[in-house]
Order: structure tokens, then sequence, then C-alpha cells
């Protein structure tokens, strides 16, 4: 199952990491963990700072659904600076956060519920998450982006605490527009989380404000 980010989501995402990025020794990579048909990894491509440089050197999707990855892969065709994998996101996390450094700099982790239509038992599933959030963890100052599934309709799959034994601080809270006519005739939304590992800088607790 596959639903894109919302447009306003996105923008809003961009100004919250531009802050987190701007201090930086070395290049950024944007790695979209069940990147769908990959409509977000040239807009992260083209991404910039408020002086006009980019965000990121290198964009990833991560894509499991063959069929769905070939169709990233015609989305991001010639742009060398894109890569999208096929396979499982959990086992390209494990791998890249064992090599150091991580992805040749920094990186940000971005997930909008991708299991949320896996009907998988929660055991498992917090395994895993516990196992990837750990992995990235113990990367100072990478980061994870972490969008929930609708509110209202379910509950969420990562817990704070999860993402808190993994040694990640929040640092931004916010409820965002959910993708869909349907979902926003009924008023339920999204909550868009950014954590940093090591501590970070930023807001202790993050915040909540009404998204679009």
């Amino acid at each position: 199952a596959y639903k894109p980010t919302d447009p306003s989501v996105v923008e809003q995402l961009i100004r919250e990491l531009q802050p987190l990025v701007s201090k930086r020794t070395c290049g950024w990579t944007f790695v979209d963990l069940g990147c769908g048909q990959g409509g977000l990894l040239p807009i992260m491509r083209t991404a910039t700072m408020p002086s006009g440089s980019p965000m990121f050197q290198h964009v990833v999707g991560v894509e499991l659904d063959p069929d769905t990855h070939r169709q990233a892969l015609k989305r991001v065709a010639g742009d060398s600076s894109i890569e999208v994998v096929c396979g499982d996101m959990f086992e390209y996390v494990r791998t890249v956060c064992a090599k150091s450094p991580l992805l040749g700099g920094r990186a940000v982790f971005y997930m909008y519920e991708p299991l949320w239509a896996a009907n998988m038992p929660k055991p498992v599933r917090d395994g895993l998450y516990n196992e990837l959030l750990a992995a990235v963890g113990a990367h100072a100052d990478s980061i994870v982006v972490y969008i929930t599934g609708v509110v209202q309709m379910h509950e969420r799959h990562i817990e704070q605490t999860m993402l808190e034994r993994a040694g990640l601080t929040l640092q931004h809270q916010q409820r965002v527009a959910q993708s869909g006519a349907a979902n926003k005739l009924s008023a339920t939304y999204n909550t868009m989380e950014i954590w940093r590992a090591g501590g970070g800088e930023g807001e202790s607790g993050g915040r909540a404000v009404s998204g679009g």
C-alpha cells in the first residue's frame, strides 16, 4: 500500500530540517524508507538552505515492492545523485549503519508509517523498529523523521519510548495534513516528529501546532 506525503507536509519538513542540517562538517544524505513511487526523492534532492546551497548531497529511496520500485526508478531516471534501492528497509539500515561514516557523512531517515498496511504482529514489528532505531541512534547527529499513521483511526506504530531508548531526542513535533480528500473531509491528521541522535540541539519535548 502506498500513499504519497501531502505537499504541504513536505514544505513543512524542509523548513524544520534546515536548521538541523545547517551546522554540518560533511555532506548529508536523505533516505526515504518505503519510498513508494519516489515522489519525495527529486523534491528533497532540489531542496535548498536559505543561502541557496543544497540541503542534501545524496538522496536514497528504499522500496520493497519490485513494481513500485521500477516506477520510482523511472521518476528519477538520469539523476546520478538519487539512488533507488529495491529491498528490505530494515536490512538496508542495518547494512549502512554498520559502516562509518554513515553514508559518507550524516543522514536523515524518513518514515511515513511504512508498515501501516503490513498486517504484521506487533511483537515482530516492534522488534524490527527497535533494531532499526538502535542502529541509527548509534550515529551521532543522525536524524529520524517519523510521520505517524492517521491519528483517530489507528495507533501509531513507533512509540516515543522506543525512540528515546535508542538515544534519540525529540526536536520537533507537529500535527500535519493527511493525504487524501476523504481524510481531510473527516478531519483526520498525522503527526510529524523529528528526532536526533546524541541529544542534538532543539526543543526538548517538541511542540504541537495545527497542520493544514
